[in-house]
């Protein structure tokens, strides 16, 4: 019997712990991630290869490849992706072959919330 009041509390506390997330992020149309997710879905073509870092290509349905190892895509990705935050960006972790299909592309879409900023870039062919 003792142990209700602590129950209860615990629960009080998960409810408003929930509370606060769906506030801050689900309510909200600050996650990045879900946000890029929805426009790869309806603007970007199903079968376009896209440029972007695993934890955004993870999220998407088309194929991509990662702005690590680039050179699969090299002449093929019509689309990038790219994902800043304060502790890094896109760019720093690259390699060359990312860079260079970068060049001339054409933003065409970005949102900056919580979570960092998010750009989509049409490629340059």
């Amino acid at each position: 019997r003792r142990w209700r009041p602590l129950g209860a509390l615990v629960a009080c506390a998960a409810l408003l712990g929930l509370g606060s997330f769906y506030l801050r992020v689900v309510a909200h149309d600050d996650n990045v991630f879900g946000q890029v997710q929805r426009y790869a879905a309806t603007s970007i073509p199903p079968h376009a290869v896209v440029l972007a870092d695993e934890a955004t290509g993870d999220l998407i349905s088309q194929p991509y490849c990662r702005e690590q190892e680039a050179k699969p895509c090299l002449g093929v990705a019509t689309y990038a992706i790219t994902w800043d935050t304060y502790l890094q960006t896109t760019s720093t972790l690259a390699d060359g072959y990312y860079k260079r299909m970068m060049k001339g592309a054409v933003k065409l879409k970005s949102w900056t919330g919580f979570n960092g900023t998010i750009t989509v870039w049409r490629l340059r062919r």
